[in-house]
């Protein structure tokens, strides 16, 4: 059945490659012409730093460009390929919509950029002349940047026409802005309340800061004074004095203090400035130190005595301490008249809160709409000059423009032959399944009883990967036994009273019909029955069975034809008791010019003397005359039908055959039936059998 389909697909193969170059040569020759746009890079006149209003944005974003991907779409539009086609080539007009179909725009494929966010579009035009091809696009350029500019200006002055109604209601309000800021100053007999409102705040700032200091001031020399009133407690009240003649102890207990007083003021000064109240009081402190080292040192010397007299460091500790407070109160004082100063520049400022208010509202009106105006001009001028120039919206790569090729692109000869071939064998391949799965056929034992109203006494299920003749050997080398269906036939068969001596015909339909193993299975099983047995393979058209038992070089039934020999002497011995083979024999064409009626009976009675049953395969019904030779001389014949490759229509021509030939009985045995649909097919009889 393959070889139908593989010489249906093979015609019609031959005949779309021959479709396809007719229609190679036949068709006209179309010439592309190419060029190259920058897109979404506008080259004009245009000031970067204009921001318009959300409203003017809006109208002006009507109709510029959004985006790469949009602006594809607006140069692949009828509207700009009608109006390129019609400038630069009108004679093609009528036909524009062929045209159109053959005009595409795709990404043009750069290195630095992917194929959605491309900037860069290549426009592709195909006519039947390389020229008008190369004019048309030039002119979709051309007509792209038009379409453009007109959307552009319109939107431009739809811009221009709602800015000019806002600078007119701008002005209105400017003006009354005015107005109402000079009869407030006319009212309140001030020139400039801001300046005014600004000295005295800047007064009060001033005064809050001389109060800051001065508190910050305060606080140091309360330090100082806790700190001389520490020192105080640790220093003794007396000293002795001698009246022997020596250095002065005093001197030893300044330059002390002196160093005491400089770490101090290191330390303080990598906290606070030299300006610190707390630094001050401890620079004082040093200065007044070494006045009195200055005063000690004047009289170095002392005489030894065993009286007392006050310690002068307490002495000047006390100095030091009566000097902090004075200034401690001279401070507080100064404070207390800038605190007084405050208060009343608090109740001045506080007396004219509502003018200031009044007057910073004012100021801010006229402010606010003196710079809406100025904004909504410098816009108009840039509508203005955006109306009056015009810019390129895509911009050509390359000084040449568009170019092409100077050979056609199409038609394709070998494409449209590819494609024809390759056309033909897929309608060659569907309409070739289509016309045999249209025609029916049997797939069940019980189908083909019903449509045939014979008796299917037997089934052969499909053995995947296993040849007939592979099967037969199988059955020969007694690796494999009989299926449980050709069992059953033979008991069957047995059963029936005149048994011994008949003789059953085994053939098929079709040239992919064989009826081998059927045979072969059938007198196996009787063998194995108790039933002497001769298998007669007169299938001159395959050999299966002398293949199978390894006896094609074997004398058999084509020389009893040819030379009248003894078939009784030709009867090859098998593996299987009761089981003997007659072969084809080494003259199988004498089947057809020797094997007569009277030839076939004399073979017959010949095998019947050495035998209880003959079992005969043959060629199939429909290929060759052989089993009409024998049906009638045989008690039955069993007629093999594929389930894969015999079709329903099949079975009554063969049955048709038989009958007029003579045959006694006719029963049917399905061939390649599915595993496990039909009786006496269980997955472990199949196994034995193969």
């Amino acid at each position: 059945m393959y070889k139908v389909h593989v010489r249906r697909t093979i015609v019609f193969s031959i005949l779309g490659l021959a479709v396809g170059l007719v229609i190679a040569w036949l068709s006209r020759d179309i010439y592309e012409a190419r060029v190259e746009l920058l897109l979404g890079s506008t080259v004009g006149s245009r000031n970067p730093n204009i921001i318009f209003d959300d409203e003017i944005a809006k109208i002006l974003a009507r109709n510029e460009p959004q985006g790469v991907m949009t602006e594809r779409q607006l140069l692949n539009s009828e509207t700009v390929y009608f109006q390129a086609l019609n400038e630069a080539a009108p004679e093609l007009v009528p036909d524009w919509e062929d045209y159109y179909l053959m005009y595409d725009v795709v990404t043009a494929r750069t290195p630095n950029q992917n194929e959605q966010g491309a900037g860069i579009a290549q426009v592709r035009v195909r006519t039947h002349d390389r020229e008008t091809s190369i004019r048309v696009a030039n002119e979709v350029t051309a007509a792209y940047d038009d379409t453009r500019e007109k959307a552009e200006k319109d939107s431009t002055v739809a811009a221009i026409n709602y800015l000019m109604a806002q600078i007119e209601s701008t002005e209105r309000e400017l003006a009354e802005a005015e107005s109402k800021y000079q009869a407030y100053k006319e009212e309140i007999q001030v020139a400039d309340l801001a300046r005014k409102m600004m000295d005295e705040t800047d007064h009060r700032g001033e005064l809050d800061k001389a109060l800051t200091s001065n508190r910050a001031e305060l606080r140091g020399l309360d330090d100082a004074v806790a700190k001389i009133n520490e020192l105080i407690g640790s220093v003794e009240p007396t000293v002795p004095e001698y009246s022997s003649s020596g250095r002065n102890p005093i001197i030893g207990m300044i330059e002390g203090q002196i160093t005491e007083f400089k770490m101090q003021r290191s330390v303080l000064l990598s906290q606070y400035t030299e300006e610190n109240p707390k630094v001050k009081v401890v620079n004082e402190a040093i200065e007044d130190a070494e006045r009195r080292l200055t005063e000690a040192k004047s009289d170095p010397s002392v005489r030894a005595t065993d009286t007392e007299r006050k310690n002068p460091i307490l002495s000047d500790l006390e100095a030091q301490l009566t000097g902090s407070k004075a200034r401690r109160a001279e401070i507080l004082g100064r404070m207390e008249s800038i605190q007084t100063s405050l208060d009343k520049q608090d109740l001045k400022l506080a007396a004219t809160p509502e003018m200031e208010m009044t007057i910073t509202r004012l100021q801010r009106d006229r402010f606010i709409f003196d710079d809406k105006y100025r904004r909504l001009k410098t816009q108009l001028e840039e509508l203005e000059n955006r109306r009056e120039t015009g810019r390129l919206y895509a911009v050509p790569l390359g000084e040449r423009g568009a170019t092409a090729s100077e050979d056609p692109v199409a038609p394709e000869k070998v494409k449209f032959a590819f494609i024809g071939f390759i056309a033909g064998a897929c309608i060659g391949l569907v309409m070739s399944f289509t016309l045999e799965s249209l025609r029916p056929r049997v797939y069940t034992s019980m189908q083909l009883a019903n449509l045939t109203g014979l008796p299917v006494v037997a089934t052969v299920p499909a053995l995947a990967g296993l040849s007939r003749s592979k099967a037969v050997e199988n059955l020969a080398q007694h690796k494999a036994t009989p299926l449980e269906s050709f069992r059953n036939m033979a008991y069957s068969f047995l059963a029936s009273s005149a048994s011994e001596g008949r003789t059953v015909l085994f053939t098929g339909i079709g040239a992919a019909g064989s009826s081998s193993i059927s045979a072969a299975q059938f007198a196996v099983a009787l063998a194995q029955a108790g039933t002497r047995v001769v298998l007669v393979d007169a299938e001159r058209t395959r050999q299966i069975i002398s293949t199978g038992f390894g006896v094609t070089d074997k004398r058999g039934v084509s020389n009893a034809f040819y030379d009248g020999s003894d078939p009784t002497t030709m009867l090859v011995e098998t593996k299987y008791k009761n089981l003997t083979v007659l072969p084809l024999g080494t003259v199988p064409e004498t089947l057809v010019t020797n094997g007569g009626p009277d030839q076939v009976e004399s073979l017959l009675a010949s095998l019947r003397q050495v035998s209880d049953m003959i079992v005969i395969s043959v060629a199939p019904t429909d290929i060759v005359a052989d089993a009409a030779a024998f049906a009638s001389r045989v008690d039955e014949v069993c007629l093999s039908v594929s389930a894969r490759s015999n079709e329903y229509g099949s079975v009554p021509t063969a049955y048709d055959i038989l009958d007029k030939a003579g045959a006694k009985a006719i029963k049917l045995i399905l061939t390649d039936a599915s595993k496990g649909g039909e009786p006496f097919t269980s997955p472990t009889s199949i196994q034995r059998a193969v």
